[in-house]
């Protein structure tokens, strides 16, 4: 049995780790680790913690809010053989670990697996994922890394460093998202395999996005295609796919999902712009 080792990050949030830790509960994979990086600033997660580390080793450890800064600290703690980064509020069906496991040991050549996400009745919530099983590469990785649902052997996460503390939720930046594109890239530029298939999937219920978290992960998508990708590539694909995807909204009458998409262009091209525009200035000195 291979050791996995789950880095979850939390804050502000009781009833959803308690439903993560309850189903983590129920995975029938001995070989496990916690670790629990606690943002808050109180002792609310101890009781929880104590009530669940009777089934599976949880190590609990402090840090200052960020996204990606608690997935660097927690990385620290890890020793198992595969790595993951739970989100506190999405939960794995039955049986998920053991059939990750499986993977790895059957694919020995493959550093890193990325499966589906579906909310709680079954639907797919990253709609636009791929369909069918297939190797990341530099294009569909933009639609297929989606934190929660990625795990990697060690050798790959050691080779990729730390996430960047400057993109992610929480960060102190404009940058709120984009993190984790920018750590398979760099996990690809080292030439790690990784593979994506749908036939497995993590739960994460779907929330609302308001106006201003959208401008935000606009921004740090932006950022993110300025630093790996070349700007025919932006100007050529990303920018007329988005584009196509506000219109076809406004032809449906989906005012909010209109909104939404043309907020979420507009940003990526000011991330891509201002990026650019550092990247030039750095070369130049």
């Amino acid at each position: 049995m291979i050791k996995v080792s789950l880095v979850l990050a939390t804050v502000n949030r009781i009833d959803e780790l308690k439903r993560f830790l309850s189903h983590l509960s129920n995975q029938n994979y001995s070989d496990l680790e916690l670790i629990v990086v606690d943002q808050n600033r109180d002792d609310r997660l101890v009781p929880l913690v104590k009530e669940y580390e009777q089934f599976f080793h949880i190590v609990h450890i402090r840090s200052a809010k960020g996204l990606s800064r608690a997935r660097n600290v927690g990385l620290k703690y890890v020793t198992g053989e595969i790595i993951a980064f739970p989100d506190d509020d999405c939960w794995y069906p039955d049986g998920l670990l053991a059939k990750i496991a499986a993977y790895f040991i059957a694919n020995p050549d493959y550093h890193g697996l990325l499966v589906a996400s579906v909310d709680p009745k079954g639907r797919r919530t990253m709609v636009k994922g791929e369909a069918k099983p297939v190797a990341i590469d530099r294009r569909n990785v933009l639609w297929t890394a989606v934190s929660y649902t990625m795990f990697f052997r060690r050798d790959a996460v050691k080779s990729a460093g730390g996430f960047d503390e400057g993109l992610g939720v929480g960060a102190d930046t404009p940058w709120g998202a984009g993190e984790e594109t920018d750590y398979v890239l760099r996990m690809l530029k080292k030439g790690n395999r990784l593979w994506y298939t749908p036939d497995l999937a993590v739960v994460h219920p779907q929330s609302e996005i308001t106006l201003q978290r959208a401008y935000s992960y606009g921004l740090g998508g932006g950022r993110v295609i300025a630093r790996h990708y070349p700007s025919v590539f932006f100007w050529g694909y990303i920018v007329p796919r988005a584009f196509l995807g506000v219109l076809y909204a406004l032809a449906r009458g989906k005012r909010k999902e209109f909104r939404m998409r043309w907020v979420g262009l507009r940003a990526r091209i000011v991330g891509w712009l201002r990026t650019r525009r550092e990247l030039a200035t750095f070369t130049k000195q």
